[in-house]
């Protein structure tokens, strides 16, 4: 005999226990594909902006930039979200393992069985914009003109997000004009804010730029302590301790290889960088459009006990990034508190 769930109390079960007739009552037990990743437990950062309460937009057709060391365009856990990789005049393999570790943080993919989750099923779009190492040699320069190439190749393209998880104390107008574009024309630049701040804690570059969208470390609810503070913050993220994919072959910055944990701001701006595509969805490109992804990410952002009470600091900008709640339909959480106390106000009558 089958009755719907609804009627399937504890009272009636109750009584068709209690009768001889019947053998055996019991609710019918739920099941699920045992396809999640390995490691996903273990990326606490998720769990700390939220990732796993309710569901996700798809955002396999929305474009993020990652500019850095290159990426492992063969990880299994990386090489279906890649749309492109640009290396030119340098080989493809990521000598430092950074790059890598910041594209996985993003987009690696989800329930395929193998290693971990990133925070958006977009499609990346990677640079290369450090030269290779000279034989011998493990230093890598940074390569202006790649990275300016690249800042351009997003303004007339379907990228809507770009990861920079790099830093420097110099300040450059001809970098800052091309920020400005970038913005207007609806481009969401998320960027670290640098980890020298028991180095004198300076301004950092491009996060300290208008119209970047600068992203501090944090750890259980609390700033990491070589995270950079400043009036130009926007919010904090998972920045410590974060699981992500590194490179298959030995990478310089890596003590492993496939999987590492590694500590940085440069590790907390790729989840702010995958919340936005999430945002920003199938919205058409547009500077309002980026404008309202910002709004929404730093508005919704958690309070922590650091920021006492106060709505912004230098410390933690808006507060934690909450990616549920900046998924949440606008007047969800209202919504929810007023028919919380409705609830409430209705049993404590019937006590009464």
């Amino acid at each position: 005999m089958e009755v719907k769930e609804k009627k399937a109390t504890t009272a009636l079960l109750k009584r068709l226990r209690a009768s001889k007739a019947i053998d055996l009552v019991e609710p019918v037990p739920n099941r699920w594909l045992s396809k999640a990743d390995p490691m996903v437990n273990r990326q606490w950062g998720l769990r700390a902006i939220r990732w796993f309460d309710g569901s996700h937009p798809d955002a396999s057709k929305i474009h993020v930039a990652v500019l850095d060391s290159g990426i492992d365009e063969g990880h299994p856990d990386l090489k279906k979200a890649i749309d492109a990789y640009h290396h030119d005049g340098n080989v493809s393999r990521d000598f430092l393992g950074h790059g890598t570790h910041v594209s996985g943080t993003i987009a690696a993919i989800v329930n395929n069985s193998i290693g971990v989750a990133g925070v958006a099923n977009c499609r990346l779009h990677c640079w290369k914009i450090f030269d290779d190492p000279k034989p011998g040699s493990a230093e890598q320069n940074f390569n202006f003109e790649y990275y300016s190439q690249a800042l351009a190749a997003a303004l007339d393209s379907d990228i809507k997000v770009v990861n920079l998880s790099i830093g420097g104390t110099e300040n450059s107008r001809a970098e800052a004009a091309i920020f400005q574009e970038l913005a207007d024309a609806g481009v969401v630049v998320v960027a670290a804010m640098g980890n020298e701040f028991e180095k004198g804690n300076p301004k950092e570059f491009p996060a300290g730029y208008p119209g970047a969208l600068a992203v501090d470390a944090d750890e259980t609810d609390r700033r990491a302590s070589f995270s950079c503070t400043g009036a130009h913050i926007g919010l904090v993220a998972p920045g410590v301790n974060i699981l992500s994919t590194v490179p298959r072959v030995k990478a310089s910055f890596a003590d492993t290889t496939d999987y590492d944990s590694w500590p940085g701001t440069s590790m907390a701006t790729p989840h702010v960088a995958g919340a936005a595509a999430l945002v920003y969805g199938r919205t058409a490109k547009s500077k309002a459009a980026a404008d309202a992804v910002v709004e929404r990410l730093t508005s919704t952002a958690k309070k922590v006990a650091g920021m006492k009470k106060k709505k912004f600091t230098q410390e933690y900008g808006s507060g934690l990034l909450d990616l549920a709640a900046a998924l949440a339909k606008p007047g969800a959480k209202k919504k929810a508190k007023k028919k919380a106390r409705k609830k409430a106000k209705k049993k404590a009558k019937k006590q009464a």
